[in-house]
């Protein structure tokens, strides 16, 4: 029996992301491998062990009605591991993902290419963080690294990404992942070890969707995605596309140098709730003239200033089209 199409990998490294409460001893994951003989049972804790010893968390094989299944041990268990491999669990921390924009899934590099690029991607951050926080872990997991960055007591959230920032600059500078960009993304505060599960598919998507809206390179923290986190949810580019196209018309396209504007127009218009006095001051247009815009913009998108349900379909396509990595989620390959 071949192990490979069980993704024994890649279960046990998003087991975190799956856990809805604080690993005990009588937790499992089961990976779905009837029948499995004993050699095959030997090879398949070789692949594990390993990967179980990157998540600081000790983990063992055991048979239980025909499956295999692999247990956690308790929080406790885990800090004290982590503390044997050098690293620290603090009382606040931060999770981070750093992932590469280009997927390694579906590129045209050989694999000992991708390998050494994984590699030196994951010793970039590496480096950054050690040199801040010595005993803070960090992890490669194929094209994504994540780390636990520790935080003083009322660290604002302002800060914490100054600090990532910087992280994300010097692993650039380092040449992390063979000078490939990478998007980053910051969980929410956890106080405890229970809240990591939480914190990493926190992290995880902020990094996703902040690459769809801001594009390569982005550096996001899980609260800034707002309505984001929806709209990244719609599988298919296309259909946003065509979305906006059907909600804004013309002013979907920027074919007439007019239409960038009348978008801002609309878009303050809706963010100060059609208050036009406000919408007035913040454009710096007189009143009257802002009236008149007003009267244009609705002979093209249709009554949206007595239309509630429109006017969530405008604010919506308005948010989709901010979405500058939208046609670009990940790359197959190196740019020419």
């Amino acid at each position: 029996m071949n192990l490979a199409p069980m993704n024994a990998i890649p279960l046990l490294g998003r087991f975190w992301s799956r856990r809805r409460r604080a690993a005990t001893a009588s937790d499992a994951l089961r990976l779905q491998a009837r029948g499995l003989d004993a050699a095959q049972l030997l090879q398949l804790q070789q692949l594990l062990e390993p990967l179980a010893e990157q998540l600081a968390v000790p983990w063992r094989l055991v048979a239980d009605d025909g499956d295999v299944v692999l247990v956690a041990g308790s929080s406790a268990e885990a800090i004290a591991h982590a503390d044997s491999l050098g690293w620290t669990l603090t009382d606040k921390m931060v999770v981070v993902v750093a992932e590469t924009d280009e997927d390694d899934t579906l590129t045209q590099r050989d694999g000992e290419e991708v390998r050494a690029l994984q590699q030196r991607f994951a010793r970039a951050w590496v480096r950054a963080v050690g040199i801040r926080e010595r005993r803070a872990p960090v992890m490669g997991f194929s094209q994504e690294v994540v780390a636990l960055l520790p935080l003083a007591p009322d660290t604002p959230t302002e800060r914490i990404m100054a600090v990532v920032a910087d992280l994300a600059r010097v692993v650039r500078g380092d040449g992390g992942g063979g000078r490939r960009t990478f998007s980053t993304g910051v969980s929410r505060p956890v106080t405890d070890i229970a809240g990591l599960p939480t914190a990493y598919a926190e992290a995880l998507r902020a990094a996703a969707v902040g690459r769809q809206k801001h594009g390569s390179g982005a550096i996001t923290h899980f609260d800034e995605l707002g309505i984001y986190r929806l709209l990244s949810l719609v599988p298919d580019s296309e259909e946003l596309r065509q979305f906006v196209t059907d909600a804004l018309g013309e002013l979907a396209t920027d074919d007439n140098p007019e239409n960038a504007g009348l978008r801002t127009t609309l878009s303050v218009l809706i963010d100060t709730n059609l208050n036009v006095a406000e919408a007035s001051r913040l454009l710096f247009f007189h009143y009257n003239t802002l009236r008149y815009r007003i009267a244009k913009l609705e002979r093209l998108l249709g009554p949206f200033t007595t239309d509630p349900q429109l006017r969530l379909t405008l604010a919506l396509a308005l948010k989709v089209l901010e979405m500058r990595g939208l046609t670009q989620s990940r790359r197959s390959g190196p740019r020419d």
